[in-house]
């Protein structure tokens, strides 16, 4: 009897390690960095219908460029409601958003004289790809639309004028690492983004798991980055900020339970920049920044950004 119920015991322990051994090598890596599975993704909606429904909403026109691996990427470019336009704003959604969170925002930022470029990151929304790398690669696809904005410039087919970036968690850190590359974004608005993938990976796997060790975390971020194809070291905000020189506006609410607002107080201190601002906003969790800072934030805000248009339209 002892023996049979040893066997039964050996038997389910081995079975745990295996089905373990599975999680942790392939099916946590893939579910931190796959965005849409080509097995179970229905093919692409129509960008028509899609461009159909944000054209409702405000007068605008589909943008698709290509990222340096010849993804097609998906963009909207929406118009300033105003006689003059002061310059055109870049918005870049969270991890596993789409541009079409940024409709109202887009109003209000066409009411006050912007254009702003609603922008699906690779795998999300209608642009393509499968993986995201927090960084890494979406930094040079905000590069390839930077390069497609300005062509619109030149050849007088857009008034695109001076370029800046709005991110938000994921977005704000492409956000970040593509201010670091591009001195043609002349300015960011950042808000609730981490400061380095490792770090960030251990809060979500203690956040979402209850616990986890610094070396389960170390390998699960390696496999990631071997599964997506990208150097998760690299995939570094604080690091960008110490190559950031243009101005700007950090915002983070100090009830963040994702993404603590320490990464965000760590990044703004690395910044190069002397144009900056950080606003913390009470009892703000990671997605109730807009909410809980209400008008008045979005009113500061504006105020940065008209402030640093000016400055770079009389230089």
């Amino acid at each position: 009897m002892k023996r049979k119920t040893f066997k039964w015991v050996a038997y389910f322990a081995c079975t745990g390690l295996v089905i373990g051994g599975v999680v942790f090598y392939f099916l946590i890596p893939k579910l931190m960095v796959e965005i849409r599975n080509p097995t179970t993704h229905v093919s692409k909606e129509s960008r028509e219908l899609q461009y159909e429904l944000i054209g409702g909403k405000i007068p605008g026109k589909p943008i698709e460029f290509y990222s340096k691996d010849s993804l097609i990427q998906s963009a909207y470019l929406t118009y300033s409601l105003t006689d003059s336009t002061k310059g055109t704003v870049i918005l870049v959604h969270g991890i596993r958003g789409r541009k079409e969170h940024f409709i109202g925002l887009s109003k209000s930022l066409a009411g006050n004289g912007y254009n702003s470029v609603l922008v699906d990151l690779r795998a999300h929304g209608q642009s393509d790809g499968r993986y995201c790398t927090f960084g890494v690669k979406e930094k040079w696809d905000i590069k390839a639309l930077v390069d497609e904005l300005k062509e619109l410039d030149e050849s007088g087919k857009e008034k695109i004028g001076v370029i800046g970036i709005w991110g938000q968690s994921l977005g704000g850190a492409v956000a970040l690492q593509a201010l670091s590359i591009d001195q043609r974004i002349k300015y960011g608005i950042i808000e609730s983004t981490f400061s380095d993938f490792e770090s960030i990976a251990h809060d979500y796997l203690n956040y979402f798991m209850w616990y986890s060790f610094k070396q389960m975390s170390k390998y699960i971020v390696y496999r990631a980055g071997k599964i997506a194809n990208f150097s998760p070291e690299s995939a570094s905000p604080i690091n960008a900020c110490n190559q950031i020189y243009q101005p700007v506006f950090m915002a983070h609410g100090d009830n963040d339970k994702k993404i603590n607002i320490k990464y965000g107080k760590a990044n703004f201190k690395a910044l190069k920049a002397k144009n900056k601002k950080f606003v913390t906003v009470p009892g703000a969790s990671h997605i109730s920044v807009w909410q809980k800072g209400g008008e008045d934030y979005f009113r500061e805000v504006f105020r940065f950004i008209d402030t640093v248009n000016e400055f770079k339209t009389l230089n």
